[in-house]
């Protein structure tokens, strides 16, 4: 959406379908790192 692959209404079609396939590829999980939690 931020870089203008998609439309807001299509992220919706994509969450709701429930299919994930819809949503492309995704980051492998190597390397995430959960570094800080914020609470406000």
């Amino acid at each position: 959406v931020g870089r203008g692959f998609y439309e807001p209404e299509r992220v919706k079609e994509i969450l709701e379908s429930r299919k994930r396939t819809e949503a492309g590829v995704t980051a492998p999980p190597q390397g995430l790192v959960l570094t800080e939690i914020k609470y406000m």
